[in-house]
């Protein structure tokens, strides 16, 4: 059956990637609007061999492109704000209903735990102090604090609105014109291991 398969492709995932720590990652940069990361855009993160577990784990970096609603990319506009699907096992967790809802259930723990808005606001504006008068005229302007506490005050309740039913069923054609298959993004990374723990993407 199409659970059984469903189960099956996780499962076979799971054989490399830790995907107690890949569902966190994944909804953490969907949740901070990382538009450029790995989910976003298979791009701006680092795969780490865990030599103890034989599981590789995702690491973002370059968090530049955040606290935005919308990407900046060349993407669909009916895409769902609550999670991104650009990168290829997100996207391939994403078909699975299962998969789905436990992406749910993963985003909404960091919701109720993490997101305190009063905390982030707070942090917002202690960061602004700090740096205000030492970032230059012309990069100044591109900086909008304000812009980024309104994406803090608004993105609860975006998401909730957007998930209400559950989440949305969504495939990212794009995603799959120009993605390896998994079975060779598979060999490639067991090709690797152990010989390097970390590799930063292009």
């Amino acid at each position: 059956t199409i659970t059984q398969q469903g189960q099956e492709f996780e499962q076979a995932i799971g054989e490399l990637v830790d995907l107690e720590s890949f569902y966190r990652f994944w909804a953490v940069e969907s949740l901070l609007g990382f538009w450029d990361g790995y989910s976003g855009n298979a791009n701006n993160y680092f795969v780490y061999h865990n030599p103890t577990t034989d599981k590789f784990h995702f690491m973002p970096w370059g968090g530049d492109c955040m606290f935005e609603k919308r990407s900046k990319l060349r993407v669909d506009p009916r895409a769902p704000l609550s999670v991104k699907t650009k990168g290829l096992i997100a996207h391939k967790l994403y078909q699975i209903p299962a998969c789905r809802e436990r992406y749910a259930k993963t985003l909404n723990e960091i919701l109720a735990t993490h997101w305190k808005e009063d905390e982030l606001l707070a942090e917002t504006q202690r960061i602004e102090a700090l740096v205000k008068d030492l970032i230059p005229p012309e990069q100044a302007a591109t900086i909008r604090f304000d812009n980024i506490r309104r994406f803090i005050r608004n993105r609860r309740g975006d998401i909730e609105k957007e998930t209400a039913d559950g989440m949305p069923a969504w495939a990212d054609q794009s995603r799959i014109s120009r993605s390896k298959s998994l079975s060779g993004w598979r060999m490639s990374i067991s090709s690797t291991r152990p010989a390097r723990q970390a590799r930063r993407a292009r």
